[in-house]
């Protein structure tokens, strides 16, 4: 078994990023869409229900489902919105800065903060 481990920068509030992530109402609005639904105890299930459009190419109704291993609430999400001192670096800051020097035309410190 292998794993893979991402880390993203985000100028957002770490509960904010938490509910994008968490919440259906917002999960629809990013990435491939469909709405998700957690039971986030050790052990709790994990779903993806396709979208209207999702449907129409012929997708499932629930196209991810799986099991929560472990949810740590307030410290992920504050390592990914940056706020956690030392946290970050190599290529996944670099593309980020990246990231945000083309969408907005500034650019991350080191510490995730836009200047």
């Amino acid at each position: 078994m292998s794993a893979q481990q991402y880390r993203a920068f985000v100028k957002d509030d770490p509960d904010a990023i938490w509910d994008a992530i968490t919440k259906p109402e917002s999960s629809d609005r990013y990435g491939y869409g469909g709405f998700v639904e957690y039971d986030l105890r050790p052990g709790g299930a994990f779903r993806v229900r396709a979208n209207d459009g999702m449907r129409a190419f012929g997708a499932p109704d629930v196209i991810v489902d799986g099991e929560v291993v472990e949810a740590d609430t307030p410290r992920t999400a504050a390592l990914v919105a940056g706020s956690v001192d030392n946290a970050g670096g190599g290529w996944s800051w670099v593309l980020s800065d990246l990231k945000t020097l083309l969408e907005t035309g500034e650019r991350l410190d080191p510490s995730g903060q836009m200047h």
